[in-house]
């Protein structure tokens, strides 16, 4: 549910305060229990967002 919600939030995410929503996404993820699903999701989208580096640098954050 929330791994969705995330993926989606990321694709629509065009500027720095828009990286900054979805990491508090993962860090209420990560509150409600789902330490490791956040880790997964924050790998995943490491990953497929390499060309965005300020995304990067956000989720560094998390």
């Amino acid at each position: 549910m929330f791994s969705k919600y995330i993926e989606q939030a990321a694709a629509r995410a065009g500027n720095r305060r828009d990286y900054q929503g979805v990491c508090a996404i993962i860090r209420n993820l990560k509150k409600a229990g789902g330490k490791d699903q956040a880790l997964a999701i924050k790998q995943k989208l490491f990953i497929n967002y390499a060309n965005r580096p300020a995304f990067r640098d956000e989720l560094t954050r998390v």
